[in-house]
């Protein structure tokens, strides 16, 4: 045994039962240091000496699900995934979710997030975009072996039924169009109804995509990750005039120009629900969705005779699969095709 100052504290230094054991005498003098070392001594001859206990494992790391998703939204990044659809979802999924451990979810949880979300309205569809962003975010954490992270054992609810099927027609439109606040709004949805763009996707366009007499949408603003160019036809060249005219707004009464085609003092458009709600019943649209435009646009280029591809090529749609979802067949359609039946048939 011997006994060493490390600081001001002497300690001492044995071997006992195969292993080196270096102890503290929590003592700065060194006669009642030598005092601790032969009663430890007298203990080790007594065998009466005992070590001390191992210290308990530490706590395995808990993560919460904000933490989570800003390592998801790393991921997007590298993978060229953050349209603002995706980046939208993030946002809903930390105003739910951010402040919960990731650890202590369970199932029960995500039953209870599901009556919740029922009970206030929300489609079943941006429900499970919730939910499955918080199942990827658990598989990334595996991924990175961050701990031992489970999804729990759920089924997501089904979709069936969540499909919508509304649609405007022009006379209605002008209608809206006219009830609508002329703060850029107005344009914003007349563009919306004639190119079938979604909503976050034309409020994220800037003057700098336009070039002549096309503007072209890069990857990082559509949903699918593609850019797409749209030349100026129809009702396009007019909103574009009109923009042009209003891209100026002032700040404390200076002038400054908006970098955005549609804005409301420099912002980009985003929330307009009450707007958008007021206008509907007074043109009595009744319970029309902004995302009814995109379908409406989509019925409309097809009834005009465009062709399939060119019709995505303007509404973005990557897949004709999803594409033809939106070409809503209706009553007045059904009609039609059995005049024709007739005509054809009576030679």
């Amino acid at each position: 045994m011997s006994i060493y100052l490390r600081g001001n504290i002497y300690w001492l230094d044995f071997v006992f039962a195969g292993k080196r054991i270096q102890r503290s005498t929590r003592q700065g003098n060194r006669q009642t240091a030598v005092d601790a070392e032969n009663a430890l001594r007298t203990d080790l001859a007594r065998g009466v000496f005992k070590l001390d206990p191992e210290p308990p494992p530490p706590p395995p790391p808990r993560h919460t699900i904000q933490e989570l998703s800003e390592l998801l939204e790393q991921r997007w990044k590298v993978e060229g995934r953050c349209s603002p659809q995706n980046l939208s979802l993030l946002k809903m999924t930390r105003a739910d979710w951010g402040a919960t451990v990731a650890e202590d979810l369970t199932a029960v949880d995500l039953q209870n997030y599901l009556v919740r979300r029922g009970e206030q309205e929300y489609r079943p569809a941006t429900t499970n975009r919730i939910l499955q962003a918080l199942r990827r975010m658990f598989s990334l954490a595996g991924e990175l072996q961050l701990g031992n992270l489970t999804w729990p054992k759920f089924k997501l609810p089904s979709e069936k039924g969540n499909r919508r099927e509304g649609f405007v027609q022009p006379s209605q439109m002008t209608k809206l169009l006219a009830e609508l606040p002329d703060d850029g709004l107005r344009e914003f949805v007349e563009w919306c109804y004639a190119t079938g763009m979604r909503k976050s996707e034309a409020a994220s366009l800037r003057w700098s995509y336009v070039s002549g007499k096309e503007l072209t949408v890069p990857g990082e603003c559509c949903k699918s990750g593609e850019p797409h160019t749209i030349q100026f036809g129809g009702v396009l060249p007019s909103i574009i005039a009109k923009r042009r005219g209003r891209r100026a707004f002032e700040v404390n009464g200076t002038s400054q120009i908006s970098e955005f085609l549609f804005h409301r003092g420099g912002e980009p458009i985003q929330e307009f629900r009450k707007s958008w709600k007021t206008a509907c019943t007074k043109a009595g649209c009744g319970n029309l969705l902004f995302h009814d435009l995109r379908r409406s646009a989509v019925r409309d280029l097809l009834r005009a005779g465009v062709s399939q591809s060119t019709a995505m090529r303007i509404s973005g749609h990557r897949t004709a699969s999803i594409f033809r979802r939106y070409d809503i067949v209706d009553g007045d359609d059904v009609q039609q095709a059995l005049d024709k039946q007739k005509l054809y048939r009576a030679g």
